[in-house]
């Protein structure tokens, strides 16, 4: 609760500091006028990435030695997904997807391993796109430009030197980091096997489905924004909001989504406006995993 209460309070703080530089009269009369065709089709694309993270996680855990079917995977990473936007830290939806492994029957280090891999993976297929935009063209100042293809550049590289890391001894002696060479083992598995490449075809696939679902938003405010953009400043916000200061990203989000869209040219207000909607539509495309939770619980 105080770990809640601590980040909803960050979140909050953060958002009031953005509203004293940005008029809350402007984001309100903007999103009062948005399409609401355009916001369809936004939490259509949010849907569609969500499901696709799903078939990853399932083609992933396959992979790796998992036998359970396709839709055990989509039912528990929409849950993972809706809890994710509920509750404090962005790990909440990860174990409630080590739970329902463990419920099948798999050991919790087996299936933690199987959740930060699919988490990693998307993570390398993130800022692998991201890299490959930065090298393409240049929409940022040189030095920010600059800053986030080195950090592109370093993640990408580091999903290979993963696999090294079972040969480091001590790891294995050390109680907290024990879980890091069987991480290791299975991401050295997963490299080698022969879906890698459809995985990481899908990692890409889901976040464009997320450029989209923001493409179709600033559209719905009246903004023209080339796509190509989204492929150079989503990125670094999403590795923003998983730095677990606030409540599933608020007010990280919106500050860093104003400030490198901002640096565009684009307006601050409009684009915050996209970004609280994109926050709301997560939400809504995240219900399903709320009708399967109570589902299971027999409340529905």
């Amino acid at each position: 609760m105080v770990k809640f209460l601590l980040k909803l309070s960050a979140s909050v703080l953060i958002l009031l500091i953005l509203f004293k530089h940005i008029k809350p009269e402007n984001v309100i009369e903007t999103i009062r006028h948005t399409n609401i065709f355009f916001i369809l089709i936004a939490i259509f694309f949010q849907l569609m990435s969500t499901t696709a993270a799903s078939k990853r996680w399932h083609t992933l855990m396959s992979a790796i030695g998992f036998k359970e079917p396709l839709t055990f995977y989509i039912k528990s990473y929409f849950k993972a997904t809706f809890f994710n936007q509920v509750l404090p830290g962005s790990v909440s939806g990860d174990i409630l997807k080590i739970i329902d492994l463990k419920r099948q029957g798999y050991r919790t280090g087996v299936s933690l391993t199987g959740v930060l891999l699919d988490r990693i993976t998307g993570l390398f297929a993130l800022t692998l796109v991201n890299l490959i935009a930065l090298l393409s063209g240049h929409i940022l100042p040189p030095k920010i430009h600059r800053t986030i293809e080195i950090i592109s550049f370093l993640g990408t590289v580091g999903f290979f030197i993963i696999p090294t890391f079972k040969k480091l001894s001590f790891l294995k002696t050390t109680k907290a980091l024990s879980i890091i060479p069987e991480l290791s083992l299975n991401a050295e598995n997963l490299i080698k096997h022969k879906s890698f490449i459809g995985i990481i075809i899908i990692s890409v696939i889901v976040h464009i489905c997320t450029f989209l679902d923001l493409f179709f938003l600033s559209k719905a405010v009246g903004l023209s924004i080339d796509f190509f953009a989204f492929f150079v400043i989503i990125p670094p916000v999403v590795l923003l909001t998983i730095i677990p200061i606030s409540l599933a990203g608020w007010g990280v989000r919106e500050s860093a989504m104003v400030l490198l869209f901002g640096l565009t040219g684009i307006s601050k207000s409009a684009i915050l406006s996209v970004s609280i909607m994109y926050g709301f539509a997560l939400i809504i495309s995240s219900l399903p995993g709320l009708y399967v939770f109570l589902s299971e619980k027999n409340i529905i």
